[in-house]
């Protein structure tokens, strides 16, 4: 699963004073702000990255500069390699 240091990580940035400038502190202005972080944190802790063989690339705007395409996909290659 997730390492423990990864999720106080994340709930620091949940913190007023630590976690000021942090993006995710949005989240909190959400309707259900719980039910965001319960699944970010299932999918976190599911355990399925490592089963993955295959990542189906779909959409981008069109424009996108291949660069950033590519960026994109790697990656998300890397993490999912991270997690195997």
């Amino acid at each position: 699963g997730l390492p423990l240091c990864s999720k106080h990580a994340l709930l620091m940035a949940l913190h007023p004073r630590l976690g000021a400038e942090s993006a995710v502190r949005k989240l909190l202005e959400a309707e259900q702000p719980q039910q965001i972080f319960r699944r970010i944190f299932s999918f976190l802790e599911g355990g399925d990255a490592p089963d993955v063989r295959c990542l189906v690339v779909c959409h981008f705007p069109t424009g996108t500069r291949i660069d950033n395409f590519r960026s994109v996909v790697l990656t998300h290659v890397g993490i999912l390699q991270h997690w195997r």
